[in-house]
């Protein structure tokens, strides 16, 4: 049966070998824990597409050690453009690996078209975890590793969390425990599309200033952030990165998400009938009572409806971004535990509130943080914004 093994060099051991005979491991990284098998072998491949069930047009990123096997993963024709595409992508590398950031370029011809999810793109990336990197280094092939949770379910942050959702799926599962996940959210991802020209695909830790900083070119280099959102809004198309559909990370709880303009409801309310308030979906119109509603807050946005509902907890009471972004997950998991929950609210952040501090390095980043965390929780209640009516 599945298990939770240990970091332990025999461990590790262990793990290197079932991984070598073909069969999956969940491993950590300083982002979520990943669900790994080797990317060369086409039926591995389409065993952890089936044990995710997750569409065989969503791409896998390939994890390694080192960023010559990265650049393995990638179009190896001699063209001066394809030459300098990938010189601009090893650059990008070699400043921000190991670490949260996938970098997405055309396959090379050698590797399965399953890892590409039919796209002949694929994403590479050397995640920052020493346990990972301790098994990446005692393997001859580059490890496949989408999220290691079901498809379209909250990411895992923890062992815990992969062998909830993945432990009866695959009897033969190993799960490196490496704790809880240091960032919290999924890598940045971007997309090398040419030698003067790249598209983030997915916001992540690493920020856009950090990606202009890494760049060292002779002639300018165009960054373009793509509006996922929009671009792929179910799974029949097939798409060159991951990350990329509207639903996603979703609690097993209906989701809204609440805007300013929702509380000016309560702006002559007394706090008793805010108790008896209902939260109304955007889409479906169905009425939830806040009474069986779980509110996730940031910055005590929503705390005027603690008292009156059925669970509640702030990512960051201090309004800390990196906060946010490490207990994300894990909030949305537990709002499927709360008894009697039969919906979930959060803030539209970018709608509340931005960073005080501007014009600094520091404020920069929590912005991109900031739109990163707002992405996951937007796709968490597939775009949709609550109302509010009393009863």
């Amino acid at each position: 049966m599945a298990s939770i093994i240990t970091g332990s060099d025999h461990d590790i051991g262990i793990a290197v070998r079932h991984l070598t005979a073909g069969k999956l491991v969940a491993f950590p990284t300083e982002t979520v824990y990943g669900l790994g098998g080797n990317a060369l072998q086409d039926d591995v491949v389409k065993k952890i597409y089936a044990v995710k069930g997750r569409p065989s047009t969503d791409p896998l990123i390939c994890h390694v050690d080192s960023i010559e096997k990265a650049v393995d993963l990638w179009d190896n024709s001699k063209t001066e453009e394809n030459q300098k595409t990938v010189a601009l992508a090893q650059t990008i590398g070699k400043k921000l690996w190991p670490g949260p950031i996938t970098i997405v370029m055309r396959a090379n011809s050698s590797l399965p078209l399953s890892v590409t999810g039919g796209s002949g793109f694929v994403g590479a990336r050397i995640p920052n975890h020493p346990l990972t990197l301790k098994v990446l280094g005692q393997l001859s092939f580059p490890l496949a590793g989408p999220s290691a949770n079901t498809f379209g379910h909250v990411s895992p942050t923890t062992a815990e969390h992969v062998y909830a959702d993945l432990a009866s799926r695959d009897s033969e599962l190993l799960i490196l425990d490496g704790g809880s996940c240091e960032v919290g959210i999924e890598s940045t991802v971007v997309k090398i599309t040419s030698c003067t020209s790249i598209e983030v695909l997915r916001r992540g830790k690493i920020t856009i200033n950090e990606i202009q900083s890494s760049i060292e070119s002779d002639v300018p280099v165009t960054i373009e952030v793509r509006d996922t959102r929009s671009k792929f809004k179910d799974a029949n198309t097939p798409m060159d990165g991951p990350g990329q559909l509207l639903t996603h990370y979703s609690p097993g709880v209906p989701a809204q998400l609440v805007t300013p303009a929702s509380f000016t409801l309560f702006s002559s309310a007394k706090s008793e009938d805010v108790r008896d308030c209902y939260i109304c979906s955007g889409s479906t119109g169905e009425k939830f009572p806040l009474s069986s509603t779980v509110v996730i807050d940031f910055n005590s946005v929503l705390s005027t409806l603690k008292n009156g509902s059925c669970g509640y907890c702030d990512l960051s009471s201090t309004g800390s971004v990196t906060e946010a972004s490490k207990r994300v997950f894990e909030a949305l998991r537990w709002s499927e535990k709360v008894e009697g929950a039969s919906n979930v609210i959060f803030p539209f952040l970018s709608e509340w509130l931005a960073p005080t501090q501007t014009g600094t390095p520091d404020a920069q980043m929590d912005l991109d943080l900031l739109a990163a965390v707002e992405d996951r929780l937007f796709r968490a209640a597939s775009g949709k914004v609550a109302s509010f009516a009393l009863a």
